[in-house]
């Protein structure tokens, strides 16, 4: 049975790093860089008050939520919800029922999320007019799970909710050399990204077009794409890669 990281939102002001073999971690604490998505075209803030960077901005109530659901999408995240009568765990990928409405009960809280140790290579990569505090134009997470030759997606602001592009990852596991890891062709770097566009449902709202949303997509799907196949295991999770160049 796989062993998850459990992902709290108490804070604990003074924080020691976790030890890998800890079963689970709360926000406040250090994370061992396997449980961090690498982040793609922003900068990591400096930590405050022992937190670290990876989780400052995880605030774990429904409508932040959606800030942070395409990497949770990817990676098959399961949210811990909790009442006076207990608990109870959804996947991400049921969570989101609709614009604004989502699978909890009007008696319950959020109270964690839990995400496996990362069995490969991660990514994200959101369009934003900053590089910080500020909701996306999209979004895009990508999840490669090696030894199950599986690939994960998540599209944010792109949709009336957060987004699986499940064409896309049908596609590319079946292009993917699992075996010999050699790069995947351009002609098929494109089609993910073609794939993952087509998979979004944008509208045009003062952040951007439907137009500039599927074109912004296509370029993260394929980028994410490109630089998860070729990192290297000891990388997995680790350092803020930013893209400067224009979309």
């Amino acid at each position: 049975m796989a062993h998850h990281r459990q992902v709290r939102h108490h804070h604990r002001a003074a924080a020691e790093p976790v030890p890998q073999a800890e079963a689970e971690v709360e926000v406040g604490q250090a994370v061992e860089p396997e449980l961090a998505v690498e982040a793609t075209g922003v900068q990591r803030l400096p930590p405050t008050d022992g937190q670290h960077v990876a989780l400052q901005r995880v605030h774990l109530r429904p409508g932040a939520l959606v800030e942070v659901a395409d990497p949770l999408l990817a990676a098959d995240a399961v949210v811990e919800l909790a009442s006076a009568s207990g608990s109870r765990r959804v996947p991400v990928r049921e969570f989101f029922t609709g614009p604004k409405r989502n699978a909890m009960r009007k008696d319950e809280l959020i109270a964690a999320f839990l995400v496996e140790p990362a069995p490969g290579p991660q990514q994200f990569s959101k369009v934003g007019t900053r590089n910080a505090m500020v909701i996306a134009v999209c979004s895009f997470g990508l999840a490669i799970h090696l030894e199950k030759r599986l690939v994960g997606t998540g599209i944010g602001s792109a949709g009336p909710t957060p987004l699986r592009a499940v064409e896309a990852e049908t596609f590319i596991q079946g292009e993917l050399d699992w075996e010999g890891r050699r790069s995947p062709s351009e002609a098929t770097i494109t089609r993910f990204g073609e794939l993952v566009a087509a998979a979004a449902r944008p509208i045009d709202d003062v952040r951007g077009t439907a137009a500039y949303r599927r074109h912004a997509l296509a370029v993260m799907a394929r980028r994410c794409l490109a630089w998860a196949w070729a990192t290297p295991p000891h990388s997995w999770g680790g350092g803020a890669r930013s893209a400067r160049e224009g979309l």
